[in-house]
């Protein structure tokens, strides 16, 4: 897909009218708040939907513009529209329209080796949104708090005052 093309769907994307759209909430889940440090996932945020409950992003730790810049965005279920359906990583999610181009042009500054995504992206669901992980991640937002609204889940460098630091949105 080129650029142009790539621009003109966001453009057409973002001049879209959904008069049934919801605007749904993101956490991002510090993966250390997850998995023992030292781990590859303990170096990546995890990025939350509340339309599904499953991981739609993933970004290494140590790049937070998606952590800082996506808080929420917009779905319409009865029209199969959502802001992310492009590079939506739940690729089981009924609003799933996933591109690997889109992906890689929206997350160019990080592309999918960094992130520790497989070649064949977008063909079958990844580890964190099936088998065990299928529920694990509503489970977390719930025991939290960041449903509805959002918020990040992080790991708090005092150990002494608890290990979680939990922001909303």
């Amino acid at each position: 897909m080129k650029d142009s093309e790539i621009k003109e769907i966001k453009k057409g994307r973002e001049n879209l009218k959904h008069p049934n759209s919801i605007s749904v909430g993101v956490t991002w889940i510090n993966g250390l708040a997850v998995f023992n440090e030292g781990t590859v996932w303990a170096n990546v945020y995890f990025g939350v939907c509340h339309f599904s409950q499953k991981v739609f992003a993933v970004t290494p730790i140590d790049w937070m513009k998606p952590v800082h810049s996506i808080k929420e965005f917009f779905v319409d279920p009865l029209d199969q529209f959502c802001e992310r359906a492009f590079t939506c990583l739940n690729f089981n999610c009924i609003l799933n329209r996933f591109s690997k181009d889109m992906f890689l042009h929206e997350f160019k500054d990080v592309g999918y080796f960094t992130a520790g995504l497989p070649n064949d992206v977008g063909s079958k669901a990844l580890w964190f949104n099936d088998k065990e992980y299928k529920t694990f991640w509503s489970k977390l937002l719930m025991k939290h708090g960041t449903m509805p609204e959002g918020g990040i889940i992080d790991v708090n460098p005092n150990k002494e005052e608890g290990n979680l630091i939990i922001k909303g949105a």
